[in-house]
């Protein structure tokens, strides 16, 4: 009967548990969750997505809980998470439960004081969190695999992974091959029970330039090493933040810590009372050399509740300020396909804003066609992404592919080349009006950019890269994205561009020529002279060059500005 009433009693702490878990977990970027538009899927499709990111989530979760191991970093899990979490709330039904944490029977053992696990605040909810609290202790947040530590009349007894809170793995086994972790406590004869982070030792470690330096992985990947372990890791350490039924005065915790072996919490731990300090520790621990990696800090206040009366997902006496993270979590919203004036075709990924280092991103490059046709990113998608060293944003990594998959309609390189797109068509839109802008900036035009080329070719006024000389005021007036004045000022630059040196024009027209050749052609026909091409240029060179100069389109253009007498165009006969 004691035996029955027992194992009811852990069941029904650890369902309570579980849904003290979920309700912080239901908490977690409910924000994002909220900017999200539901998806215009079939309910059995939107079925189908839930199950499948369920299914991620699950995989997630047992590895990061059973197996210490991050296959994502919180940021992703957590923007996943709230992914998930609002296509469950589309359907406007209960959220299905089914990724919580279940650990395997075999090595299962129950932790005699809960973790808690902490709730994260961003800077500006730090002065509200310490508002009314006296006494606050600050600690690094060190980034490793969290554990409990049972010892039993001054003996070490256990050794628990953190699991689901509730329930751990037992590597008590693992232990004797730790040197960290003291095997005994002296002069201690009741049960003491400690929550700490094993970690890898780093050399001067720098978080804001190394990052985590996949330094959990390591701890976690020797943990679960199946083979028989036969000699000492020293590279392991223990950080002890917590002794849930210790003294009151956490000074005096730190001395007695220091005494049994773990002197590291009294070494990064501070007493701080404002803003000012908390923020200046946490730059420091940020860009400090330090002996393991960490991923924020720790702020805890005293008195705190009695370890007894811990449950998973509430613990209201301490906080975790993370730092900033490099990287983002987006979704794709669609694919640009950004045809260059040489044809080079740039897929550009359209994302829903999300916010890094203070810049708003909204549009990553992939640069080449080939490189997105290999990851094939599509509406729907989220994807990881981050800021280069020169602030521009690039894409790291698909973090989730929907399952319901858009498909676009892809331009094909072979269409687009450095002789296509002279003239307007809806498949040349892009590449002609990169022409448009190339052009303009060589032929030094002020006050017209990509939209008011475009403007001009949607009204009709544009059908090829010269047509623009031969506006009037009144044709560009007709605009209707143009006022009288900015239309007087485009016509203006438009003249002006006219009277350009011969050699812009040949830049802006993106004949194939070196850089130093250009100063030196005076007209059309010095192109085909026998001391350019034999003297001057390699084969490649010449071929490219004839090219260019006999195509169809560049034939044409050259008889217009031969018509409307640009200088350095009039005396080429070729086309008489």
């Amino acid at each position: 009967m004691l035996f029955i009433m027992r194992s009811f009693i852990l069941i029904s702490v650890y369902y309570r548990q579980s849904f003290f878990l979920l309700l912080i977990l239901l908490n977690i970027n409910s924000s994002i969750a909220e900017s999200m538009q539901c998806p215009d899927w079939p309910e059995l499709v939107l079925h189908r997505e839930i199950k499948a990111v369920n299914s991620k989530l699950k995989r997630w979760n047992k590895a990061y809980y059973i197996n210490g191991q991050s296959l994502v970093n919180d940021e992703t899990y957590d923007q996943i998470y709230a992914l998930w979490k609002h296509w469950s709330n589309c359907l406007h039904q209960p959220i299905d439960k089914t990724h919580s944490l279940s650990l395997p029977v075999k090595g299962r053992k129950v932790h005699p004081v809960a973790h808690t696990g902490l709730k994260k605040i961003t800077v500006d909810e730090v002065a509200r969190w310490i508002a009314g609290r006296h006494e606050i202790w600050l600690q690094p947040k060190v980034d490793g695999v969290a554990v409990t530590l049972v010892y039993r009349k001054g003996k070490l007894a256990a050794l628990i992974s953190r699991g689901n809170g509730v329930e751990g793995i037992d590597w008590s086994k693992k232990a004797d091959f730790l040197p960290a972790i003291p095997k005994k406590i002296p002069n201690h004869a009741s049960q003491l029970i400690l929550q700490g982070e094993l970690f890898w030792y780093q050399s001067g470690h720098q978080q804001a330039i190394m990052g985590g330096a996949n330094a959990r992985n390591k701890v976690a990947g020797w943990l679960m090493r199946k083979n028989l372990l036969v000699q000492q890791e020293k590279q392991i350490g223990i950080f002890v933040w917590s002794w849930p039924n210790g003294p009151s005065n956490m000074q005096t915790q730190f001395e007695q810590l220091e005494s049994w072996g773990f002197p590291l919490t009294k070494r990064y731990s501070h007493l701080v009372s404002s803003v000012d300090q908390i923020t200046q520790w946490q730059r420091y621990y940020y860009n400090q050399p330090m002996p393991f990696a960490t991923d924020g800090i720790v702020l805890k206040q005293l008195p705190y509740t009695l370890g007894q009366y811990w449950q998973v997902g509430i613990n209201n006496w301490s906080v975790a300020w993370k730092y900033p993270t490099p990287h983002k979590v987006a979704q794709v919203k669609t694919v640009k396909f950004n045809i260059g004036r040489t044809g080079k075709i740039n897929p550009v990924i359209v994302v829903l804003p999300v916010e890094i280092d203070g810049k708003q991103i909204r549009h990553i490059s992939m640069g080449s066609l080939n490189r997105w046709q290999g990851m094939k990113i599509l509406p729907g998608d989220t994807i990881q992404i981050s800021l280069s060293g020169h602030g521009i944003p690039k894409f790291d990594k698909i973090v989730w592919r929907i399952k319901q998959q858009k498909m676009l309609s892809v331009p094909e390189q072979k269409n687009y080349h450095p002789l296509s797109c002279f003239y307007y068509s809806m498949r040349c839109e892009s590449q002609f009006v990169a022409r448009l802008v190339w052009l303009a900036k060589q032929l030094k035009m002020q006050g017209i950019n990509e939209k008011g080329w475009l403007a001009l070719i949607r009204a009709g006024k544009i059908t090829n890269l010269i047509d623009w000389a031969t506006l009037t005021l009144e044709q560009i007036n007709e605009v209707a994205m143009f006022n009288a004045i900015k239309g007087k000022s485009i016509y203006q630059q438009f003249l002006s561009a006219q009277k350009q040196p011969f050699s812009n024009w040949l830049k802006g027209l993106g004949v194939p020529l070196p850089e130093k050749l250009f100063s030196k052609i005076t007209c059309w026909d010095d192109l085909s002279s026998k001391e350019i091409n034999s003297d001057i240029l390699s084969r490649k060179q010449q071929k490219k060059l004839a090219q260019f100069i006999e195509h169809k389109d560049v034939k044409q253009l050259v008889k217009i500005l031969r018509q409307i007498n640009i200088n350095g165009f009039t005396n080429d006969n070729q086309f008489k």
